[in-house]
């Protein structure tokens, strides 16, 4: 019986470091900082995004203010999955995003990945 608790504490530990391990190395890879040549090849990947200076930078229109929240509200959630938050202005039906990863100071995986994110919510809303 005890052979079978131990065996059974050692499974959990086994499984706590692996996930700490998987979580650490997903969250260093999309937090480290993209040289100039990495961010010149991801921008080719959302050619409606414009490079300025460390961020990316798109404007969104809308039909009204309504459908500008319900897309700001979509973005929202996908922002807190990603841990990862824009710079945000709304004028009426237009949405600004800026993204940009203050902790890296500069562009990394997650701003590519936010930003693909974006244009899906908007292209299910034209």
């Amino acid at each position: 019986m005890k052979s079978n608790l131990k065996r059974t504490a050692w499974s959990y530990y086994a499984v706590f470091l692996l996930s700490f391990y998987l979580y650490f190395w997903h969250y260093y890879l999309n937090m480290k900082k993209l040289s100039r040549s990495e961010v010149t090849v991801l921008i080719k990947t959302v050619p409606t995004w414009k490079l300025k200076g460390k961020n990316i930078e798109k404007t969104f229109t809308l039909e009204d203010f309504n459908q500008a929240i319900w897309f700001l509200n979509k973005l929202a959630l996908i922002c807190e999955e990603n841990n990862h938050h824009p710079d945000i202005n709304i004028r009426w039906n237009k949405v600004y995003l800026s993204l940009t990863t203050h902790d890296s100071d500069g562009l990394t995986k997650k701003d590519f990945i936010v930003a693909k994110k974006a244009d899906a919510i908007f292209g299910n809303l034209v």
